[in-house]
Formats: C-alpha cells, structure tokens, sequence
C-alpha cells in the first residue's frame, strides 16, 4: 500500500486527500461497503467503526457537502470564522458573517 500512496504523493504534492488517488477502485468497492453496512444495521449488529468510515467515504468524495454548511454557521456563531454560500449548486467566492440573536 505504500508504494501507489507514495507515487499518489509524488505525482502530486498538492494532492487535497489521498483518497484522490484511489477513486476508481474505491468506487469499485462501494457498492458492497453500503450493502454490508446497511445488512449489518439492519440487522442490529453493530459496526461503529465501518459505518463511521463509509460516512467519511461518502462525505470526503462529494464535490459539495450540505451538511458542511450547517457546521460553518454553527463554526460562524461560537467562532466569527465565517461561512459561504450556495447559489445555484455553486460556491459563492465571497465569505460571510451573520448575526445570531436567538443564539446571543
């Protein structure tokens, strides 16, 4: 497993997550990955750690992440770090803070 992540590294340093690098074969497997999660959930066997790892799979491979919003305005509230926004399906360039009164 070394060699192809360090020849992922090489290829690119910049590279945003290694997963970059295993796209295809990750996909290949994904099918499987949510049915063995899916089987095993609904058969109330637990498997935290998989089921944590397809979360971060699926989550990690998606060009835009809803949820990430959610934490931004939660980030914006507690942190004033500020959030972007969607428009059209695509992010805005320009950084935003909001005011939270409810929350004050």
């Amino acid at each position: 497993m070394l060699e192809p992540m360090t020849r992922a590294f090489e290829s690119d340093p910049n590279i945003p997550n290694l997963m970059c690098a295993f796209a295809a074969q990750m996909e290949a497997g994904m099918q499987g990955f949510r049915a063995t999660c899916a089987r095993t959930s609904l058969a109330g066997e637990p498997l935290p750690v998989m089921q944590a790892s397809l979360g971060y799979v699926i989550q990690m491979s998606q060009p835009i992440i809803n949820a990430a919003q959610v934490v931004s305005l939660q980030r914006d509230v507690f942190g004033r770090h500020g959030f972007k926004k969607l428009k059209d399906g695509e992010i805005t360039a320009e950084s935003f803070n909001e005011e939270w009164p409810e929350m004050q």
